[in-house]
């Protein structure tokens, strides 16, 4: 996600709507450039709330158009009230801040998924970059536009001693959410070594790394660290463990394929006899073909555990 671009756009937005008036006076500057700044996290606290709870797979769901119009809908009445505005106005003023916040991401991120449930990514080229100073120069112009245009409007109304609070509060949310960026930046890295070091056979060392990778706020998709976890405890001879970690990460995820054929290699594998081996097996094999029929590597992983089904049983068991 653009870390500061967020606040940048919410800053933006902040200089180009007026707030709203109840009376004579209107919202302060400073706690208007706060609540639009909230706004422009709102999908990603969204996120971090959810693995907070347990749940890591928001992501595509609250950056999507219909988590846009459910929350603004959600939001318009409690907002409408605060503001002391219409309903209406509320709503548009959420969704705006969605809607902003979902096109940036998917200028910086190609392959996101904003029609959810409908599975359509959307590729519309890496426009905001990655690098922090280089994201910062790219989102700066807009708002450097808006504050030049309406200064005369802005100034005003702005007064240090007044909306210091909230400007501070403002910049707290930016720190957080630049804090927040390179602890899952961390966390990737862990990820990538854990996986690396599981296809290396350093199985103790991948274990480690999976546990690091699983802190909050992990950045792994679902499934994938359990994943991790059965492929590095097969290989340090503890079948149990494996079986355990195998299934989490497919109840996880079942569209992960390798969760499934490795699944089924596993209970091909096992020491049970002939037909227990091929009804365990049997059962994921007919996943693998259901689930994943056009996938390039399913050929190959059915051919792998039927040549494993018709080879003796390990340490001579089930003949």
């Amino acid at each position: 996600m653009p870390v500061v671009g967020h606040a940048i756009a919410g800053l933006t937005l902040a200089a180009v709507v007026d707030p709203p008036r109840a009376g004579t006076s209107s919202l302060p500057l400073g706690v208007w450039a706060l609540l639009l700044v909230a706004l422009a996290y709102l999908p990603d606290i969204a996120v971090q709330a959810g693995v907070l709870a347990g749940v890591r797979s928001l992501t595509i769901v609250s950056h999507s158009l219909l988590f846009a119009l459910a929350v603004s809908a959600a939001l318009a009445l409690p907002l409408a009230r605060l503001l002391r505005t219409g309903a209406a106005a509320a709503f548009v003023l959420v969704l705006a801040s969605l809607l902003l916040h979902d096109a940036m991401d998917m200028l910086q991120s190609p392959g996101r998924m904003p029609f959810w449930p409908i599975r359509l990514r959307v590729d519309a080229g890496r426009w905001i970059p990655s690098r922090l100073p280089d994201e910062i120069l790219a989102c700066l112009p807009p708002l450097l536009v808006a504050v030049t245009v309406r200064w005369r409007r802005l100034w005003p109304r702005t007064s240090l001693r007044r909306d210091g609070a909230a400007l501070a509060a403002a910049a707290g949310i930016v720190i957080l959410a630049a804090t927040v960026n390179q602890t899952r930046g961390q966390r990737q890295r862990d990820y990538r070594q854990a996986r690396q070091l599981a296809e290396s056979g350093q199985y103790r060392a991948a274990l480690e790394a999976c546990a690091r990778a699983d802190r909050w706020p992990s950045t792994a998709q679902p499934g994938r660290i359990d994943y991790i976890r059965a492929v590095a405890w097969l290989g340090l001879g503890d079948r149990a463990r494996a079986e355990q970690f195998y299934l989490r990460s497919y109840d996880a995820e079942d569209g992960y394929i390798w969760a499934v054929a490795d699944l089924a290699l596993f209970y091909a594998d096992s020491t049970a006899p002939i037909e227990e081996r091929r009804a365990q097996a049997g059962h994921w094999l007919t996943i693998l073909r259901t689930d994943f029929p056009r996938h390039r590597a399913l050929p190959r992983l059915v051919e792998r555990v039927e040549r494993r089904l018709a080879a003796p049983a390990p340490n001579g068991a089930g003949s």
